[in-house]
């Protein structure tokens, strides 16, 4: 006899369907009822057949062997339960249930912690070779999706997603699923789903946040097991306890992800079972608040109290004084084996400073530095009574390694991440799944630092740039690699802003890797093998963004670096994508987009930086950072006037020490990051704050921004935008202008030795000299002009006819006379494009001999057009011969 328990769910059913495929030869009995949805399934013909035999036909006698699925209580199966227990009938069990001190025993005991019973029995049926026929798989399928909400219950396991596709490879019928899986909500499930939401309230049991709620029904509501998870999810609750009184009885339902919560062994205590994550139980013959009573009492005795602080602390704890040298610290390191000291002036907690950091401030020389200058001084700080996940939650949105444990403001005691670790491990191994203990790795991450951005792409990004990232991916797998899209890219897709500057980082050989996709793309590589990088360049393609030019693909090995000395350039050995990750700059260029097919679109947050965008915080990944680069300085704080975004304090901190350590680095590095912030919309206030924190002084002494400053690169900014918006065509340095505006202070001598240590050379020197003479040594008769008298063109074009487009720019930037802007700007627009309609030939060919004289009778026809005085070429032929008739002495 096959049978399972009273009030039969689909994946009861399911288990019993594979039962008899296990025990041909045997009858199937159904205790009690059934669910309405399976009545409603049987009544349409889409179960297999069975050989059912009711209660009138149940013969007690002839019993030899009873066969139990989804259950091992004797209480739930109805009357084969005494059955059971007869000397002479052999019980064999198949459930996925945790044990209980009431279970049957079976001669055959077949048990596993999987999420669905249907899981299990698929399992058997595989290691006996007997094959799932498509009907069959339909009735598995449902089993499989109800008991595991869809593979979303926090019971699930890896064997049961495997199980649901062997269902789908044998012909699982999703649309009979569809219509027969419970999924809107009938009108008296809505009452009971508010009651719920309405009456519950939040228990402390031991330190621990439990909530409880309560309803009632006149009638039977089925579905209470997915009106619980619903509720908990809602609340949201880490353990949810539903008592719901319907008819006569009581029904108890708990669901929890809280390990220090057993609902089995909690429900239990109330006549109930079920699993540490989800159990029920039916209480006959009490009130709702007996009922309730029972339950926190229930949970008292079982749920295990909270773990504090001063449970896993450390005491006595090593310190370093904060006035001390670094060298001190490293000493104080190799006491313990803690790689955090909390820094202290007095009796009091002012910091923290971690053995990375100690250890490169030693490399960089830096030994003697007081351990004040390189401590973090942002931390949090907590009691001996806290709860321990506090700590944890705390810890992790902080970065913080280590918690200083504080009484009255006095150190006690340190908790570091390895010891809630710890502590989490054994509570996970006391809940989790053996086959969980040995996959679940340390690199996992948390939930919420990962997380599909697919559909924000499909959104931000024009669709031949996701088809882009897409066949990137692709390539990097047919070559056993792994390619991610990181920095800039990412954190512009998720603060909304247009960036198609494609970085892709490869765990592998980026160059082969590079090699691979411009052979499959068409394109052309360049590579740059002391780096492990290459650039990927596409011919133009009308449906990327960027012009007609080539669109380009920045391709990297996920590396680690070490500096030889603050400045230096890195050392680079291949790592993995974190600890590439960790090299960059600030948290918010630390995200990360998987490519390949089976994850695409998966967002990684290794260092907070979702929480630093929300925030719109600029944060370092460690101390030292701007030791190492110091040209990080420049841009957090571009970063910070484009996205008005501000640094972190501690970060602040750093920042107002870096420009220290500027003279270690070279000049073309240092432009590097100066240009981009000249090219920037809010240059003026970015430099300001260069200005601020020591960064331009560091430059040169003189080098300041003040107000004069700030209007002068607010004007030439505005003459930029206005020669841009004529739409000439024309090429320009549009950072020249900004440039003269930063430096006019500064004597000629001075800007022209800043600019060579800056590695300012060839023609932009050249153009910046000549603006700087040209502004210097504008003619009296353009004076004359500012001052009111009006001049012709030609006056005006042979004064301005040496200087580039950028000098001339500058010069209208910083001119004062409206008169005397209107003249630059008619230039720049107009005069200086108009050139005689003779040619050197045409005037060689009128009689002018050949050399300096047809240069002289070319600008004459030029100055004469400007002025109005010709207008065609006849003209111009006229005009040259009475030149001549002049030039030898004869009257016009």
């Amino acid at each position: 006899m096959i049978t399972c328990h009273i009030e039969a769910d689909f994946d009861a059913l399911a288990s019993v369907v594979a039962a008899h495929r296990l025990y041909p030869d045997a009858k199937v009995f159904f205790p009690g009822s059934q669910e309405k949805a399976l009545r409603d399934f049987t009544e349409a013909g889409h179960l297999p057949p069975l050989p059912v035999i009711g209660a009138r036909a149940l013969d007690p006698s002839a019993i030899r062997r009873i066969i139990v699925v989804d259950t091992r209580r004797p209480d739930r199966i109805g009357a084969l339960g005494e059955i059971a227990a007869r000397p002479g009938v052999e019980v064999h069990v198949y459930d996925h249930h945790p044990p209980g001190p009431d279970d049957l025993h079976g001669a055959v005991d077949v048990s596993r912690p999987v999420g669905a019973n249907t899981t299990l029995m698929l399992h058997l049926l595989g290691e006996r070779g007997i094959d799932i026929r498509p009907e069959e798989a339909t009735v598995y399928l449902l089993g499989l999706y109800q008991e595991t909400g869809c593979l979303t219950y926090a019971g699930t396991t890896p064997e049961d997603a495997e199980a649901a596709a062997l269902c789908l490879r044998g012909g699982a019928d999703l649309e009979i699923v569809a219509r027969f899986l419970p999924r809107d909500l009938a009108a008296e499930q809505v009452a009971i789903l508010d009651d719920l939401l309405r009456t519950a309230a939040r228990v402390d049991v031991h330190g621990v946040s439990v909530h409880v709620a309560q309803a009632s029904s006149d009638v039977y509501v089925e579905g209470l097991g997915d009106l619980a998870s619903r509720a908990a999810t809602i609340l949201p609750a880490r353990a949810f306890f539903a008592l719901v009184r319907m008819e006569d009885r009581i029904f108890v339902v708990g669901r929890a992800r809280e390990p220090a919560v057993d609902c089995a062994a909690i429900l239990g205590r109330l006549g109930g079972g079920g699993h540490r994550a989800a159990a029920a139980a039916t209480v006959k013959g009490l009130t709702l608040i007996e009922a309730r009573d029972r339950l926190l009492e229930a949970l008292r005795a079982k749920v295990a109290p909270a773990a504090r602080a001063r449970d896993c602390m450390h005491a006595p704890v090593v310190t370093v004084d904060a006035c001390v040298p670094i060298a001190d610290a490293a000493g104080r390191l190799g006491e313990g084996p803690i790689d955090v000291l909390p820094v202290m002036r007095k009796d009091r907690v002012v910091g923290l400073i971690e053995r990375g950091t100690v250890e490169r401030a030693l490399h960089h020389g830096l030994g003697r530095t007081p351990v004040e200058e390189y401590m973090t001084g942002e931390f949090l700080s907590f009691s001996p009574d806290d709860p321990v996940d506090a700590l944890e939650r705390a810890m992790a949105e902080g970065h913080q390694r280590l918690a200083p444990i504080l009484e009255g403001g006095r150190l006690v005691g340190v908790v570091t991440r390895g010891d809630l670790v710890g502590l989490a491990r054994e509570a996970e191994e006391r809940e989790m799944l053996p086959s969980q203990a040995a996959e679940e790795g340390d690199a996992a991450l948390p939930r919420g630092r990962r997380r599909s951005v697919r559909g924000m792409m499909r959104e931000r990004l024009p669709g031949p740039i996701v088809d882009l990232l897409r066949a990137l991916g692709e390539a990097a797998e047919e070559i056993g690699m792994r390619a991610y899209a990181v920095g800039g890219f990412v954190r512009d897709l998720l603060l909304g802003e247009e960036d198609y500057d494609l970085d892709i980082v490869v765990e592998g050989d980026a160059i082969r890797f590079a090699e691979a996709f411009a052979a499959r793309a068409g394109g052309r590589l360049r590579r740059h093998e002391m780096f492990g990088t290459a650039v990927i360049a596409l011919p133009h393609r009308p449906d990327l963004p960027g012009g007609e030019g080539e669109f380009r693909i920045d391709v990297a090995t996920a590396r680690r670096e070490s500096y030889a000395h603050p400045g230096a350039l890195p050392t680079v050995e291949r790592s993995s994508l974190k600890r590439d990750l960790y090299r960059r700059d600030f948290t918010i260029n630390t995200l990360a987009i998987r490519l390949d097919p089976a994850a695409f679109g998966e967002l990684l947050d290794f260092f907070g930086g979702q929480r630093d965008l929300k925030d719109r915080q600029i944060r370092v990944l460690h101390a030292l950072s701007f030791v190492e680069d110091p040209t990080r300085a420049f841009r957090a704080l571009r970063f910070e006037g484009r996205f008005h975004f501000r640094p972190g304090k501690f970060t602040e901190r750093l920042l107002r020490r870096a420009a220290a350590h500027l003279d270690a680095v070279s000049g073309p590095r240092i432009l590097n990051e100066l240009l981009p912030i000249l090219e920037e919309p809010r240059a003026a206030a970015i430099l300001r704050r260069l200005d601020e924190f020591g960064l331009l002084p560091a430059l040169h002494q003189s080098l300041h921004v003040d107000e004069a400053c700030e209007r002068r690169l607010d004007r030439a900014a505005e003459a930029i935008s206005w020669f841009r918006l004529l739409y000439t065509g024309e090429s320009i340095v549009p950072w020249i202008p900004l440039w003269l505006a930063l430096t006019a202070r500064l004597p000629e001598a001075d800007a022209g030795a800043l600019e060579a240590r800056l590695g300012i050379r060839g023609r932009t020197a050249e153009k910046l000299a000549a603006a700087r003479k040209g502004t210097r040594e504008v003619p009296r008769a353009l004076k004359l002009l500012a001052e009111g008298k009006a001049l012709p063109p030609s006056a005006v074009v042979r004064a301005l006819g040496a200087m580039a487009v950028e000098g001339l720019l500058w010069l209208m930037a910083q001119e004062p006379a409206e008169s005397l802007r209107r003249a630059i700007s008619r230039h720049l627009v107009l005069w200086r494009h108009i050139r005689p309609a003779l040619s050197g030939r045409d005037v060689i060919a009128l009689g002018v001999p050949e050399g300096p004289a047809v240069g002289e009778v070319l600008r004459d026809l030029r100055d004469a057009r400007l002025d109005g005085l010709v207008s065609s070429r006849e003209e111009e032929e006229a005009r040259l011969r009475a030149r001549r008739v002049d030039r030898a002495g004869n009257p016009r």
